[in-house]
């Protein structure tokens, strides 16, 4: 069965913290991948959770906004036997890039939101959809990261909401 495309129903697209311009996985993790020779250290990689400290330059936030609960959220996926076949299989794929090929044909109203100081996504990368959409409207959250839904969900959402508002308005 094929699958309708109906791009018309897409009212608007925010994106928030988006990669997809950077090109290529390094060639030597992605031949280990192929040969399904990282699947069994990502195993044991994630036989324990990340530490607290680790998790915290993973994404890019402070060691205070690492709550219980956020731990505990990012880290319940771990056990999961999946996980490593997934990593595993997303490096030997090596599609990093492929959205920058067809980002500028998205003719819909887009809300662009990034923070500060996220270390995961290079601001060069932000720059790139914005020359990309020009028409975009872009928002910096200052001084936060990457994971803005854990970091700051109410801000995100008010200004989610409010581009929503804007384009059904219209």
């Amino acid at each position: 069965m094929k699958k309708k495309k109906a791009p018309e129903l897409v009212k608007s697209l925010t994106l928030v913290a988006p990669d997809g311009f950077r090109k290529g996985i390094n060639s030597f993790l992605q031949n280990l991948a192929k040969r399904g020779w990282l699947n069994g250290m990502f195993k044991q990689m994630l036989k324990r959770p990340p530490k607290a400290k680790m998790m915290s330059r993973m994404l890019g936030l402070p060691l205070e906004k690492l709550t219980p609960e956020l731990m505990e959220g990012w880290t319940k996926p771990y056990p999961d036997p999946n996980i490593p076949y997934v990593i595993t299989k997303t490096l030997a794929d090596n599609d990093t890039g492929v959205i920058s090929e067809r980002v500028g044909e998205l003719n819909m109203p887009v809300l662009l939101i990034y923070g500060t100081v996220d270390k995961l996504v290079p601001h060069n990368v932000f720059r790139s959809y914005q020359e990309a959409l020009p028409e975009a409207k872009v928002e910096k959250f200052e001084n936060y990261g990457h994971v803005l839904m854990e970091e700051c969900p109410d801000k995100l959402t008010n200004s989610i909401l409010k581009f929503i508002d804007l384009n059904n308005n219209n």
